[in-house]
């Protein structure tokens, strides 16, 4: 049996995109912005990381509720590659009919896998991923101002409102809550399942520890080469329903501040799913390099396609033929073989040769054989181009 690496990138055809989609290049100009997409001209978005996707640099994305991309191949496993970054959120990733939960925040950004299957029988196989994480029925994101009965500032003698006096502009509403003081933090206390946090980041702006419903998780540093207000400190989803307390607490080095900006909290229409980690399971097989996903959603799919390589000689005066099939030598180079977070070292298949025993043989044949496109679900100059060549010995 010989395996094959099939990458699918997120321009390719064979993908079926639903609701408002997209596309994007590694040639724009935008970077840490909050954008929202016009359903006519959709803007495209970039940063130096871009780049990194493959294909060039392209990605397809969407931040609309129920937009998705369908794919559907005929193979044994499939991979779904992509970034998770600050600006990514909720979505989910349905195969074969069973759905599973991802959340593609990360405070890095990471290049990496956002779905890995299972080993599938092989057969054809449908796999869907939907963007999940716009706000329910309700409406538009509740915003909290910083001045809002949810939040609270302790010890109040540390906290103080004048963002002219520490050299603060750009905060909504005209309104925030500084500090230069150590230990002091600010509580948002709030019903809902997502919580996202927002204040200034600049090279003046200190560090911050958080704490979710008593939980401690970790220590994050606003403190950035270019001043920026309005941006995300904290987020988090997938919460529960009832009442959550989020707690910022400043770790600050000499003159430094934190500055508390407003929140947003709402509860998210999640399809039924269990809930599964993109990293979880692991494959005997490394993947192929595509697309990507996210919470503005890059999309791209990987395709990793295991078939069966032999084939029944015509009986013969020969005996004892041997016929070596080799294994494909499909060395794939992205960006992503080397990000952080990624699967590293995958993208080949394992180096190994097979022998296989076939009957006796009547003739002397070719051993270049064109594959069944049926079989692959592939364009047939597709799968030709990645054939590589048998050789059968003559004995």
């Amino acid at each position: 049996m010989a395996s094959a690496n099939f990458t699918i990138d997120d321009t390719s055809p064979l993908i079926q995109y639903v609701g408002i989609w997209g596309a994007g290049t590694n040639v724009d100009p935008l970077k840490h912005l909050r954008v929202t997409l016009n359903p006519v001209t959709l803007p495209r978005l970039f940063n130096s990381d871009l780049c990194r996707y493959s294909n060039g640099g392209t990605f397809t994305l969407c931040n609309t509720l129920g937009s998705s991309a369908t794919f559907t191949f005929n193979g044994t496993q499939v991979y779904v590659y992509g970034a998770k970054r600050d600006n990514h959120g909720p979505y989910s990733v349905t195969l074969d009919g069973t759905t599973t939960a991802f959340n593609g925040f990360s405070e890095t950004a990471l290049w990496t896998t956002l779905f890995v299957s299972d080993v599938l029988a092989q057969g054809m196989h449908t796999i869907t991923i939907t963007w999940t994480s716009n706000v329910a029925e309700q409406g538009e994101t509740p915003t909290i101002e910083d001045t809002a009965n949810g939040f609270s500032y302790e010890p109040k003698g540390a906290w103080g409102t004048d963002l002219e006096a520490a050299v603060l502009s750009g905060f909504s509403s005209g309104s925030g809550h500084v500090t230069f003081a150590s230990g002091a933090f600010a509580s948002l206390t709030f019903k809902g399942d997502v919580v996202t946090i927002f204040g200034a980041v600049g090279p003046s702006i200190a560090p911050y520890s958080v704490q979710l419903d008593g939980v401690f998780h970790g220590k994050l540093n606003a403190t950035k080469p270019l001043y920026t207000p309005q941006v995300a400190l904290y987020h988090a989803n997938n919460l529960g329903t009832g009442l959550h307390t989020l707690v910022l607490t400043s770790q600050p080095a000499e003159r430094e501040v934190l500055a508390i900006d407003y929140a947003q909290v709402a509860a998210v229409s999640q399809p039924s799913a269990r809930v599964g980690s993109a990293n979880k399971r692991q494959s005997v097989i490394g993947p192929a390099v595509g697309g990507v996903v996210g919470g503005v959603t890059f999309l791209g799919f990987v395709i990793l396609v295991l078939y069966v390589a032999q084939r029944r000689a015509h009986r013969a005066r020969q005996r004892n033929g041997m016929l070596a099939v080799s294994q494909f030598p499909h060395q794939l180079h992205s960006e992503l073989n080397t990000a952080s977070g990624g699967q590293r070292g995958k993208g080949t298949a394992p180096e190994t040769t097979q022998t296989v025993r076939a009957p006796p043989l009547t003739h002397t044949y070719s051993s270049r054989r064109e594959p069944d496109d049926r079989l692959l679900g592939l364009p047939p100059d597709y799968a030709q181009a990645t054939m590589p060549e048998r050789s059968v010995p003559r004995w």
